[in-house]
């Protein structure tokens, strides 16, 4: 429940102090922070840090 929260409000705060007229100066950031999670989440899939 308290996941649920947290990104509720995350994403209002968002919505409401967000630069919504510049996103497109954001997008390539955007793209890369996505990418480079993705590839950190594929390189490390079997290498776990608590087992």
């Amino acid at each position: 429940m308290y996941y649920i929260l947290l990104a509720v409000v995350s994403i209002a705060i968002c919505y409401k102090f967000g630069d919504w007229k510049n996103w497109k100066k954001y997008y390539p950031t955007i793209l890369f922070l996505i990418l480079s999670n993705v590839v950190c989440i594929f390189l490390t899939y079997n290498h776990t840090l608590w087992s």
